[in-house]
């Protein structure tokens, strides 16, 4: 999808309104010059007071809507990026969330929300930039209209120091597009270290190793911060420059005016428009120029949502499945890392069969639950699910008959009962919360937001365990979920698992042997690569 049409999706009516304002902003000072010449000319220097009144009425009331017009315009401009960003931020994390699940193996989360926040952020500005760029062309073309209408060559002056300012900011882009993209990926950085610190705050503070912590907190700030520095350095030399030549210009014109046109009867009125409105002129040509710069800030961050646009993606097609009947594997072999491969001996498991899956610790026994959920794809030999090799299935329909409760899963803000049902209706959770023993968690943390700060180890297993049996899949897989509890609540809640999901296919990977009791049979994983 082109990205301008991410940005303008509910932003057309703030575009339109912008536009609309930019037009009667002109018109409003055109009618504002007009008066202004009455009011010196006949008014003051003629010393009328009904042309005084009548005049400053007028003035006060078209600087007003001038106000109004600003703060209007202001608060468009916010709307727009705001709008154009939370545009992004929706249609990039829906892509990053049907992206290969490859792509999250080597990122950290921080980076990759670090990445596309600022990037929205930016990617916004620069469509707003492009949409009021139009807005300042129409001021400058009446701004300029009303000086040549005083005085042809009070335009061909003020036109001349246009180039000054150019002069003045040669390289200037080139050095902001620079910073800019040393900032995203300062950004990135600090974000992931943040995050990652107070992920680790338990273990901070028994190791006492603050300072190891906070300095590579205080490290990545301080690179940040240069980089924020040099960024700042070049945007106020430009804007510092821009309004230096914007204070000089419209009297050295006026002078150039009286000196060279041999017009030195020009009305004090015209004087004043001219010394009011040539500023105007040269601002909205450095509001254009500005606009020109965030464009050339822009690219950085265009680069990077082009880059998440090329994302691979999850090839969900293929032949639908509405129920399990067997897993099947043979000669399997999943790539793990670069140099490592995983082993798994042929297995045929039938729907109903209780197994249990055991192997060494950190061998990649969940790499296994992963492949057969297609989030992995790196493999080698068959896997076929109801004799359908795997790749051919359509992941979605995998997915919704094969539950899995991960290993060290983590909750999400929200109350338990969200958390299980993870935007689903409602329905009458009792018999689940009782089979994954969460009736006790419920009765002092029913509604109340829970974080992965306030919940053991053990109760987030079994939220998770929840999750899994809610969603009532043909294949349930507990991956170590339940390592964290105790061997006894371990035993009661398999107990009635079992009991429940009598009918259901059961695989579980579990390093206790007392657990070996309660599944028809065991299958050791090893590494043999």
């Amino acid at each position: 999808m082109n990205k301008f049409k991410i940005y303008i999706k509910n932003n057309k009516l703030n575009s339109i309104i912008a536009f609309i304002s930019s037009i009667l902003l002109g018109i409003l000072s055109f009618v504002l010059s007009e008066k202004l010449k009455l009011f010196f000319n006949e008014g003051i220097i003629e010393n009328k007071l009904n042309v005084i009144e009548e005049n400053l009425f007028i003035i006060f009331i078209i600087f007003l809507f001038v106000f109004i017009l600003n703060i209007l315009s202001s608060v468009i401009n916010n709307l727009m990026n705001w709008r154009g960003a939370k545009n992004y931020n929706v249609f990039y994390a829906k892509k990053l969330f049907k992206t290969d699940y490859n792509y999250f193996l080597n990122k950290t989360s921080a980076a990759i929300w670090t990445n596309l926040n600022m990037s929205s952020m930016k990617v916004s500005g620069f469509y707003t930039s492009i949409i009021y760029m139009s807005t300042k062309i129409i001021e400058m073309t009446i701004y300029f209209y009303i000086l040549i209408k005083i005085n042809i060559f009070a335009g061909v002056f003020t036109l001349i120091a246009i180039p000054l300012i150019l002069l003045t900011t040669l390289g200037v882009k080139n050095k902001m597009s620079e910073y800019q993209m040393k900032m995203l990926e300062k950004s990135r950085e600090l974000s992931s270290t943040a995050i990652e610190s107070f992920s680790s705050v338990k273990n901070i503070k028994v190791k006492n190793a603050y300072h190891f912590f906070l300095e590579k907190i205080r490290a990545k700030n301080e690179e940040l911060n240069k980089a924020v520095i040099k960024s700042a350095v070049v945007e106020n030399y430009w804007s510092y420059v821009s309004s230096l030549i914007n204070s000089l210009v419209p009297i050295t014109i006026i002078y150039l005016i009286m000196k060279f046109t041999n017009l030195l009867n020009i009305s004090v009125g015209n004087i004043i428009v001219l010394y009011s409105f040539i500023p105007l002129f040269l601002s909205s040509f450095k509001s254009f120029y500005s606009l020109i710069m965030e464009f050339f800030s822009s690219k950085p961050y265009l680069k990077s949502l082009d880059e998440l646009e090329k994302l691979d993606q999850e090839n969900v097609e293929g032949i639908y499945i509405d129920n399990f009947e067997s897993l099947e594997t043979k000669n399997l072999k999943i790539k793990i890392s670069e140099d490592r491969l995983l082993d798994i001996p042929d297995m045929n498991i039938k729907k109903s069969e209780k197994v249990l899956i055991s192997g060494e610790s950190g061998i990649g026994k969940s790499s296994f639950f992963e492949t057969v959920l297609k989030l992995r794809n790196n493999y080698s030999g068959e896997i076929k699910i109801n004799g359908i090799d795997l790749k051919k299935i359509s992941s979605k329909s995998i997915r919704n008959i094969v539950g899995i409760s991960f290993q060290g899963q983590e909750v999400y803000s929200g109350s338990i009962k969200e958390n299980i049902l993870l935007g689903k209706n409602e329905e009458d959770l009792s018999e689940i919360i009782e089979i994954s023993e969460l009736n006790e968690i419920l009765n002092y943390k029913s509604e109340k937001r829970i974080n992965n700060n306030v919940l053991s180890g053990g109760e987030k297993s079994r939220i998770s365990l929840a999750q899994n049996l809610f969603k009532n899949p043909d294949l349930i897989l507990i991956d170590e979920s339940l390592s964290s509890v105790d061997e006894i609540t371990e035993s009661k809640i398999l107990n009635k698992i079992l009991s429940k999901f009598k009918n259901k296919t059961i695989l579980c990977i579990s390093h206790r042997n007392s657990s070996l009791k309660n599944f028809d049979r065991e299958i050791k994983i090893g590494n043999n690569s």
